[in-house]
């Protein structure tokens, strides 16, 4: 794990573990942590990788939904070169990539965040160790001088095969400032973008209705992430 100039790198055999504990990450990069925290347990941590969590590609993983709000890419190397992929396009279906045959995720790269820049992770799992997400909403959200929405992401994971994006959300946040109203349009807008299943965790309907408190507390948490720098 290291800053370079394009940003965050983070090789793909980095543990979850390491990446909670690395100093650049507690530093600058507080949603990675809000996942890091959270997931599996602590023996489970020390034993899984960035990459695996990333490239075995299933909805409910807690990376993706942070990576794609921070606008993250991953690089990917075979015997002919190497190739930058964008996050957002990185994923097709459960368990299906873009990777090719023959290549292999090498690297997450974070770009270094803006002033005035803030994001979160919030999740809702059935107990508070080892537990898969049943529901999770990544948000980022930068304000310009005058306190308005300047540019915003939400990502939405375990309630659809991949991670993500609410852009009608996004859109409708966009040039306003992040108050109660906009708070209740965004939750609504990720509750109907949502495409959740009903299984042994938790039905369709309680997903989607986690996913309206989910929503506010990311984006108040980025919020208040964004006023004091940091991401």
């Amino acid at each position: 794990v290291s800053l370079t100039e394009d940003g965050l790198r983070i090789g793909a055999l980095t543990t979850l573990s390491q990446l909670d504990r690395s100093p650049v990450v507690r530093e600058h990069f507080a949603a990675i942590r809000d996942a890091t925290g959270q997931m599996a347990a602590i023996q489970i941590r020390n034993a899984a990788t960035v990459g695996g969590n990333v490239v075995c590609a299933v909805p409910c993983a807690d990376l993706p939904p942070v990576f794609s709000v921070l606008d993250a890419s991953v690089l990917a190397w075979s015997p002919s070169g190497e190739r930058r992929i964008k996050l957002d396009s990185f994923y097709v279906g459960v368990r299906k990539t873009v990777l090719r045959d023959g290549e292999v995720l090498t690297a997450v790269i974070v770009p270094r965040s803006p002033r005035n820049f803030g994001a979160a992770y919030a999740r809702f799992a059935l107990r508070e160790g080892n537990a898969v997400a049943v529901a999770s909403v990544a948000a980022s959200v930068q304000f310009d001088r005058d306190g308005l929405v300047q540019d915003v992401r939400i990502t939405l994971g375990a309630v659809s095969p991949i991670p993500k994006r609410v852009k009608r959300a996004e859109a409708a946040l966009t040039g306003r400032r992040l108050d109660e109203t906009a708070l209740f349009e965004a939750a609504e807008a990720a509750m109907q973008a949502a495409e959740p299943i009903s299984d042994v965790r938790g039905s369709a309907c309680f997903r989607r209705e986690l996913l309206g408190v989910l929503t506010r507390r990311a984006l108040l948490t980025a919020r208040d992430r964004a006023a004091e720098n940091k991401a």
